[in-house]
């Protein structure tokens, strides 16, 4: 592993490392994180890395996160996921990529056969931007892990304090991806605008969907016809979720009652995190908890199959 995380070296550095990358055959890991890489106001210095990947057969795991690469570097960074055939792990968060930046990268994520894990975390992507992920996950055909949640996501009681940017728009479209995708088996959209709506696309993309093992709506706005929808497309449905997390939501305790379908279940999803969900607000009860509708002592608590010991929540 070559960690050079917190440099500052910015693209002229980064422009010397990728010439010595193009030809180096033992680096396996490559840690850029926090190094000011994407300001350079020059096309020859945003160039080298990508250039170098594209010849480079050996680095399978590139951490850029907390840089400021924005859609232009994605322009012409993007591309090279289609042609490099090693590249297992890509880490791009925190890096205000933006719809544009998005749609720069599909571009190399539909035809890539290598990738694994994307983390694309707090880059302000919206429904736009989701879109064009969306379209290339319906070719893709070897991503397991995507992250497009909000890194640090807050609890939030009203839709103005959560920073993602992706609504029921934008999920919608992924639920149409996942009926077509048989390969994703994580998909990480906390921090988001998902709501009520957007759990309804992602129920019925679930009853054709039997891959995804994972689905992580946490701080996503939903409410219990939301929870009631997901519940129900779980216990009748043969899906392959095995963890789904709603923390940090608004529902109460009849979407409780709802979930509580799947706890009893030893078929279905094997662990439903539901922690905090004392956030909500419900009139006129000043707090709601849905722990007694789960028939679990207290709500900050992972709920898991009635096989497995219920384990406290960090």
């Amino acid at each position: 592993m070559l960690n050079l995380s917190g440099n500052c070296f910015g693209d002229p550095g980064l422009k010397h490392l990728a010439s010595t990358l193009e030809e180096d055959s033992t680096v396996l890991k490559l840690v850029l994180n926090g190094n000011d890489i994407g300001n350079a106001i020059t096309l020859n210095l945003m160039t080298p890395l990508p250039t170098a990947l594209e010849s480079n057969s050996t680095i399978k795991t590139i951490d850029l996160r907390f840089n400021v690469l924005g859609p232009e570097w994605m322009r012409i960074f993007g591309p090279v996921l289609g042609k490099n055939s090693t590249l297992k792990t890509l880490d791009l968060g925190l890096n205000n990529l933006g719809d544009s930046g998005a749609e720069f990268l599909s571009m190399g994520l539909a035809a890539s056969t290598s990738l694994k894990t994307l983390n694309l975390n707090g880059n302000n992507i919206g429904d736009e931007g989701v879109g064009h992920i969306s379209a290339a996950l319906k070719e893709n055909q070897s991503l397991k892990t995507l992250d497009l949640g909000w890194e640090g996501a807050p609890s939030p009681r009203s839709s103005s304090e959560s920073p993602g940017q992706i609504t029921h728009l934008g999920v919608a479209q992924l639920a149409e991806a996942l009926v077509e995708n048989s390969t994703l088996r994580s998909l990480i959209l906390s921090g988001n605008h998902t709501g009520d709506t957007g759990a309804f696309a992602l129920g019925d993309a679930l009853q054709c969907n039997t891959t995804l093992e994972s689905l992580d709506l946490s701080s996503n706005m939903i409410g219990s016809k939301g929870a009631e929808a997901l519940a129900k497309v779980l216990k009748e449905n043969a899906t392959g979720m095995q963890t789904i997390d709603l923390s940090y939501n608004k529902i109460n305790s009849t979407g409780g009652k709802y979930l509580s379908l799947i706890r009893k279940d030893k078929a279905l999803a094997s662990v439903l995190i539901l922690k905090s969900q004392n956030w909500n607000r419900v009139a006129p009860s000043p707090r709601c908890k849905i722990a007694p509708a789960m028939e679990i002592e207290d709500e900050n608590y992972i709920v898991t199959t009635p096989e497995t010991p219920i384990v406290e929540a960090e």
